[in-house]
């Protein structure tokens, strides 16, 4: 979604909703990609996105330090002429 993930306030569905319901969706690019590498894989990202087995990866995800935060401030920063706050590079994080 990244940038254009707020032009889906106020229409009744989160970009966190809409995410997980493209992975779902048989018909969906997403899914089939995801199927195609293992079967069992959309559903496991499901699992993970809902956080219902909380690894430190769901944290990298959604907390109140978040690659999301990382990343709007970041840009945030450069688009403000600011001369950036270094590079980040999220590592490690994978699904079992």
């Amino acid at each position: 979604m990244g940038r254009f993930r707020m032009c889906l306030s106020g229409v009744g569905i989160s970009h966190e909703a809409l995410t997980q319901r493209l992975i779902q969706d048989p018909e969906s690019d997403v899914h089939r990609i995801l199927w195609q590498y293992d079967r069992v894989l959309p559903e496991k990202v499901v699992t993970f996105l809902r956080g219902e087995q909380r690894t430190y990866c769901n944290d990298i995800i959604a907390s109140q330090l978040d690659a999301d935060r990382f990343d709007y401030l970041l840009r945030d920063n450069f688009d403000d002429g600011g001369a950036g706050m270094g590079r980040t590079t999220w590592s490690g994080c994978c699904i079992r």
